[in-house]
């Protein structure tokens, strides 16, 4: 079966001053800083998922995006 596994970014100030100074790179860390406002980045959906017994390892490592991050919200070493 299918799960959706979203990325909550909410237009707060920080991330509204962000995308007006061209700063893209930096929502990651802003929606990480945030997160008590609900934001919540892709990957960590995933490992949420993961957590949960939704998906397994090997569709976490295949669709996130940083592999390392992800390998340490689990406390796992990468999978190749």
């Amino acid at each position: 079966g299918r799960v959706p596994a979203v990325e909550i970014m909410l237009a707060s100030t920080p991330v509204r001053s962000l995308i007006r100074e061209g700063k893209i790179y930096q929502l990651p860390s802003a929606i990480r800083t945030q997160a008590r406002l609900g934001m919540e980045l892709f990957d960590q959906a995933l490992v949420c998922l993961y957590q949960r017994g939704v998906i397994s390892s090997e569709n976490l490592f295949a669709f996130c995006n940083d592999r390392d991050e992800v390998a340490q919200l689990c406390g796992k070493v990468e999978v190749q």
